[in-house]
């Protein structure tokens, strides 16, 4: 494969240099959530035992990995995290997640498991043809949220029911 200036190419950074652009980033996401901020996973971080990969995609995108002691990576956070995601603007996110893609399977990984990505946001839907070409297995599990409804504007309607 010969790169090119647009190509998207994943790069290991330091995170604290990735900072002001992964805030913003975070800020314009389609669904922006606390849980993907560099704030967030950085005290995630301080009690996840596993080495810690952070990625600046393209000056598009950020990508806060982990990778297990058997070599499993993963998205930052584990169970520290509600949701776990790529950092893109929404129009970035299926150029962010094939280079992500990209770059695991560079990586040679044997095993990925991305856990609590949001379906809404394509980043599965994006590195699933990647990782399939190149041999992987990919399953994707839905996860069962929690029931809604639509409450009334007060306790007291509420309560009248």
């Amino acid at each position: 494969m010969i790169l090119t200036t647009s190509d998207p190419v994943c790069i290991a950074r330091d995170p604290a240099s990735l900072e002001p652009e992964w805030s913003e980033l975070a800020r314009r996401r389609a669904y922006p959530t606390v849980f993907l901020t560099p704030d967030w996973i950085r005290l995630a971080r301080r009690h996840d035992r596993r080495q810690q990969i952070t990625l600046g995609i393209a000056d598009r995108g950020i990508a806060a990995l982990a990778r297990d002691a058997d070599g499993t990576i993963s998205f930052a956070g584990g169970e520290f995290t509600d949701y776990q995601d790529i950092v893109a603007a929404s129009q970035d996110v299926p150029t962010v997640a094939g280079a992500l893609a990209e770059w695991i399977t560079a990586e040679r990984t044997a095993r990925i498991r991305l856990d609590f990505v949001p379906e809404e946001t394509g980043t599965i839907g994006a590195m699933s043809p990647v990782l399939t070409a190149a041999g992987y297995e990919v399953r994707v599990e839905r996860l069962v949220t929690a029931p809604r409804m639509e409450l009334p504007g007060s306790f007291d309607a509420y309560v009248q029911g």
